[in-house]
């Protein structure tokens, strides 16, 4: 039982880590097309944004967000 409930652990993270990392791509995208930027930082690609801790910050921290 126990181990059901691991392995469904572990697949559930994997989907949204997949859907995080699309999210991610499609925002990076839409910016650099639309001359944007993200929280006052224009990002080359989407591996920018994951290695960029100051981003998950201000994201969870939700007063950069309007």
């Amino acid at each position: 039982m126990i181990v059901i409930i691991f392995i469904s652990l572990i697949a559930i993270s994997i989907y949204f880590k997949v859907r995080y990392n699309q999210a991610i791509t499609k925002a990076q995208e839409f910016c650099n097309l639309n001359k944007l930027d993200l929280f006052g930082v224009t990002y080359e690609s989407s591996s920018h944004i994951h290695k960029d801790f100051n981003f998950m910050s201000k994201l969870w921290s939700g007063n950069a967000i309007k």
